[in-house]
């Protein structure tokens, strides 16, 4: 180890108790690392003094178990924040806001520390309180939105409803929605998710896609999925816009002015659904008649409304899929390219050479 000067050595001497050995010999090899930053280090022991003097050993102890835990950055984080800021995270550790681990790993792993306070704790009026509840609910992800999204964005994250916070990372870190992988695109950030809860609330997720890495958000929630479900699967909510009404391949009886014919049945689930949807987004298919070809649907359409919001998404055509009409059920018959007439027995439809077909497009 290189000589440190005599104050330092005075410093090292004068520690008692295991705390303070370990602190004693963390500053030690902090200083004697030719990598460390051994101005920040020496500055932040005097800073500990400071502490224990004006807020009380518990206070200074803080300030030593940031040095012992990670020397560098446990260091830079006492010398950034003042004297004042360390009491009231203290605080909030003894309180049991945020365990002292939790806090050890969060200032270890954030890279930017300077600007966690500067640009986020003074510049967005964020508190030390509403800090350690942040690094306390994030699920261990608090350092990596600090790296991610920084500054006044990381605001956002800390004010977020933290199960919204953990609907974000979900999608964001582990790639699925509701613990379903298929539910989200894998391309989305952790800002993608931030900017759409300004005006969403992600609790109403039922999927998130993405166009592509640098492409739009996408979004279905709960009220326009149970439009698809109401329109396009039971059959339920009317459709005063139009007569044309594509029906998923459930195997479900639907019935409409009078007319109860059963659906052919492809095995489809409801997240079979969402999947044709985030993949028709990623794809680059929507608004357009997509080729998906999956569970007896040749063709699919997924309409997108007001801030990328998932207006709706129905089966246009395929050998499973029905129709109503206005006046009939009708299925689409592959070898003849035409929509055949349907009363819930596919195997004794027929072909109508000339249908009746109004040129409304489905809802």
């Amino acid at each position: 180890m290189r000589r440190t000067d005599p104050n330092t050595q005075d410093i090292l001497a004068d520690g008692s108790g295991e705390l303070d050995e370990q602190f004693d010999r963390a500053v030690a090899g902090a200083l004697a690392d030719s990598d460390a930053d051994s101005y920040v280090v020496e500055q932040a022991v005097k800073q500990v003094d400071e502490l224990e003097d004006a807020w009380g050993t518990s206070t200074g102890q803080l300030g030593k178990r940031l040095v012992v835990e990670s020397p560098d950055s446990g260091s830079q984080f006492l010398r950034t924040f003042d004297d004042a800021q360390i009491h009231k995270l203290n605080t909030q550790i003894s309180d049991g806001t945020v365990s002292q681990s939790s806090v050890f790993e969060f200032v270890d792993d954030v890279e930017n520390i300077r600007q966690l306070r500067y640009q986020t704790i003074d510049a967005e009026g964020i508190s030390m309180p509403q800090l350690a509840k942040f690094i306390d609910t994030s699920d261990g992800y608090a350092a990596r939105l600090a790296n991610d999204l920084g500054g006044g964005k990381l605001a956002g994250a800390i004010e977020l409803d933290p199960a919204d916070r953990d609907i974000l990372t979900e999608v964001a870190y582990k790639e699925s929605l509701d613990g379903t992988d298929a539910l989200a695109s894998d391309t989305l950030t952790a800002r993608d998710l931030l900017d759409l809860s300004d005006d969403t609330d992600l609790s109403r997720l039922q999927m998130v896609a993405k166009t592509g890495p640098d492409g739009n958000t996408r979004f279905l929630t709960t009220d326009r999925w149970e439009h698809i479900r109401g329109r396009h699967i039971t059959g339920t909510e009317p459709n005063p816009n139009a007569d044309v009404t594509g029906f998923y391949p459930t195997g479900e009886e639907v019935s409409k002015a009078g007319t109860t014919v059963e659906l052919p049945d492809s095995n489809i689930e409801n997240n079979d659904i969402r999947v044709m949807i985030r993949e028709t987004i990623e794809a680059g298919g929507e608004e357009s008649d997509f080729p998906i070809n999956k569970h007896g649907i040749k063709d699919f359409k997924v309409n997108i409304g007001k801030d990328g919001q998932i207006e709706t998404a129905y089966p246009v055509r395929g050998d499973d899929v029905v129709r109503w009409n206005g006046n009939e059920f009708r299925r689409w018959d592959s070898e003849t390219n035409s929509w055949v007439a349907y009363n819930g027995q596919p195997s004794t439809q027929q072909s109508l050479t000339a249908p009746v077909v109004r040129s409304l497009q489905p809802a």
